[in-house]
């Protein structure tokens, strides 16, 4: 069982690339990140996104990080990606 504020519970994420031309980026969600640029763990991914697409995820029950790890999201290249997140510090 993790301490009170340790962790985090995510209950949905989305993940869009915006309009800017990207081609062929992956992107991989995952917890901590010791070397920066990178993920220690990947949770989700790495899965491919085109422009203007939208991917969103939901869990139920909520995905939990491991206690006192960052939630992490990884580009394999450039453009405009955005993750939006729901979930709460449990």
């Amino acid at each position: 069982m993790m301490d009170l504020g340790s962790g985090v519970a995510i209950a949905g994420l989305c993940v869009s690339g915006g309009a800017v031309a990207i081609t062929a980026i992956t992107v991989t969600i995952g917890e901590g990140e010791t070397t920066p640029g990178s993920v220690d763990a990947a949770l989700i991914g790495p899965v491919p996104l085109a422009v203007n697409q939208s991917i969103p995820w939901e869990f139920n029950p909520p995905m939990k990080l491991t206690a006192n790890k960052s939630l992490v999201a990884d580009a394999s290249g450039a453009g405009n990606v955005n993750v939006f997140v729901e979930g709460e510090i449990v």
